[in-house]
């Protein structure tokens, strides 16, 4: 059995780092189409779950103390964040994300769950 969190989301560079930041499933920039699938492809029983908040997360990534932190981290896979960025910042400018201020989640926490969860079984259902 695996237990998979589902958390979707966007990214931003800036000068000082880079700030991330939880959205609706299926509405942020990250491929859950594939995530779905190779967990799919997995031998073993997979549950999934959804995690969602409001507020955003600032990354020192600029900082060496940060940085070093993550040795595994290759140029190629810091070039792929900094990509997602300009997906995030382009989706931000259309309208179609945004990030969700802390003091607001309380309001929006049950119905964005229940449309969190009907996203994430139509993205699997649509790969079955």
């Amino acid at each position: 059995m695996v237990s998979t969190h589902i958390k979707d989301g966007g990214i931003l560079a800036g000068e000082e780092g880079i700030t991330t930041f939880p959205s609706p499933v299926g509405k942020g920039i990250i491929n859950l189409k594939a995530i779905i699938k190779k967990l799919q492809s997995m031998d073993k029983e997979i549950y999934l779950s959804v995690e969602n908040h409001g507020g955003s997360f600032f990354l020192p990534v600029n900082e060496t103390w940060f940085i070093s932190r993550f040795p595994d981290l290759a140029g190629t896979e810091y070039n792929n964040l900094l990509d997602l960025a300009v997906t995030t910042s382009d989706k931000i400018k259309t309208g179609d994300l945004k990030i969700t201020e802390r003091d607001d989640w309380p309001v929006i926490c049950e119905e964005r769950t229940r449309d969190d969860i009907k996203n994430l079984k139509i993205i699997r259902d649509k790969l079955s």
